[in-house]
């Protein structure tokens, strides 16, 4: 036998080799936005550490939360695709569960971790190996009573080591997440809901959600570029340099990486894809970009943005009218987005389209401490979207 196990539930990627009876290597590493770019390099320094190879695994195991769904969603699809290429068994764990069997404590006790935003994962154990009660999310605050007196492990900010006790009685302050960007689609209303099982990956959402960035137009129905038609189509990896030279013009503080937008892409495509990505390309320029992620029902914009050069041209709402029409398509009956509670342009444009705002999250937009307004919509068919004109 010869374990492979995976978690990105908290800030750390950890990857661990286990023989059956002793664990043969182990790493972490701590970044709460790289678990992407993290996760396979550990995976290849363990297995390196410990002598074998990866076609010598015979079983996968990966934490399945809870957790933030950004990166939650890499551990879960990282195990199911080594599960489909070696043909072996994968096997779902509560992240919780597993820190509190490395706790060894055979008192009652609760484990918690880092939900961000200012929130914690939680649950009540009997002992290292009895979970009392179903993992929850709630405020530091909220929990204070509740948990009064009893022993506390986790993750908490400053802790290295995945297992390693610590009190995680206060939550990191709020990473500032960027337009079309958030946690899991229900984390919105239920932050800590993780899937049951790994077999049938849900997509991933990435941080924040809904700001559009230059392309807060109205529905115009102006051409973008006069006289060049824009042709909305698939964003594939050819575009990445252009898309990504885009971005950190757009968002200098938080530029999504390249090893996230391939994260991206690789789940757009295939009989499970459940992505949509999109790029407006005009005379070999790519213009703009969004896309949208869809999970048990619910839409989420991912991203939205164009060249400031097309401010005010309608493109941003092009882009939206095909991410809306992508939702339908993946059969969502609601799109969910969070937008800047001091981006009024945005707002308006949202609203025509029929979002609804629907709740805050207080100190969401980092720096800066920016209320996010989350945003929602119940999914129409194509022909019922907006329409904008214009090629």
């Amino acid at each position: 036998m010869l374990l492979l196990a995976l978690d990105t539930a908290t800030p750390a990627v950890t990857v661990a080799l286990h023989d059956g009876s002793r664990v043969l290597a182990a790493a972490g590493e701590v970044d709460a936005r790289r678990h992407g770019e993290l996760l396979l390099p550990t995976v290849d320094r363990v297995l390196a550490e410990a002598g074998h190879k990866l076609a010598e695994v015979s079983d996968v195991v990966v934490g399945v939360g809870p957790g933030p769904y950004t990166g939650l969603r890499v551990g879960l699809v990282t195990a199911t695709t080594f599960g489909a290429a070696l043909g072996v068994p994968v096997h779902g764990l509560c992240s919780l569960d597993g820190i509190a069997h490395a706790s060894g404590l055979t008192e009652p006790f609760v484990v918690a971790t880092d939900a961000r935003r200012k929130e914690v994962y939680w649950a009540r154990y009997a002992d290292a190996g009895t979970r009392l009660t179903e993992p929850a999310v709630d405020r530091p605050a909220d929990l204070a009573e509740q948990v009064a007196g009893v022993p506390a492990v986790g993750r908490a900010r400053c802790s290295t080591t995945p297992s390693s006790p610590a009190c995680c009685g206060r939550a990191r302050a709020p990473v500032r997440r960027r337009a079309g960007r958030a946690g899991g689609p229900e984390a919105r209303r239920r932050r800590g809901t993780a899937p049951a099982a790994p077999a049938v990956p849900a997509p991933a959402r990435r941080p924040g959600a809904g700001q559009l960035q230059g392309g807060h137009s109205p529905v115009s129905g102006q051409p973008e570029a006069p006289g060049r038609p824009v042709e909305l189509r698939e964003m594939r990896w050819w575009d990445l340099d252009a898309v990504l030279e885009l971005e950190r013009e757009l968002f200098p503080e938080d530029a999504w990486s390249p090893g996230m937008f391939w994260s991206e892409l690789a789940h757009a495509r295939g009989p499970l894809a459940n992505r949509r990505y999109l790029v407006a390309e005009s005379a070999g320029r790519i213009l703009g970009y969004g896309g949208l992620a869809a999970t048990c029902g619910t839409g989420d914009v991912q991203t939205i943005a164009t060249a400031r050069d097309q401010w005010g041209t309608g493109l941003g709402a092009r882009l939206l009218t095909a991410l809306l029409a992508a939702a339908t398509d993946f059969e969502c009956q609601e799109v969910l987005l969070e937008v800047r509670v001091d981006n009024a342009r945005a707002q308006r444009l949202y609203e025509r389209f029929g979002f609804e705002p629907i709740g805050f999250r207080r100190g969401y937009y980092q720096p800066g401490n920016v209320d996010a307004l989350v945003m929602r919509r119940p999914t129409q068919t194509s022909s019922e979207a907006p329409s904008v004109q214009g090629t």
